[in-house]
């Protein structure tokens, strides 16, 4: 995959196997979960993976099943695959400044308010809790 993406194809691709079973096996921290709900308000966010990329696979299904549970609305969700020169297609070489991948960049307003880079601190929820001032 190359460019922008969603979830549709995330599980219709080569990549479905891979996707499907960490993003059903996953089991956020539930607790963690309703205290960042309120927070998740006027949120949106951009991630950027590399479907060749371990880390990717490992963190973006977590991801998206954390945002399902928080019942998040997927549309404040833009997806994009890079490469491994990491170009984004029509987004773009290096999209957001994105120097490792998976990269969680979350804004309020249109203002930055943190990333999760690579690897979480913590679990994905906590450090998502850290981002939006918990």
């Amino acid at each position: 995959m190359l460019g922008y993406c969603d979830m549709e194809g995330l599980r219709t691709t080569v990549w479905s196997d891979v996707f499907d079973g960490t993003y059903n096996d996953y089991q956020p921290k539930m607790e963690v979960l309703f205290e960042i709900m309120p927070l998740m308000t006027n949120v949106e966010i951009v991630v950027t993976i590399g479907t060749w990329c371990g880390d990717s696979k490992e963190h973006l299904p977590a991801f998206m099943r954390i945002l399902k549970e928080m019942d998040f609305v997927f549309s404040k969700v833009t997806l994009i695959a890079l490469d491994r020169n990491f170009d984004g297609g029509e987004a773009g070489l290096r999209p957001y400044n994105t120097e490792k991948v998976p990269t969680f960049i979350f804004f309020r307003e249109g203002n930055e308010l943190g990333r999760i880079i690579e690897t979480p601190e913590g679990t994905l929820e906590e450090h998502m809790a850290k981002i939006l001032g918990l």
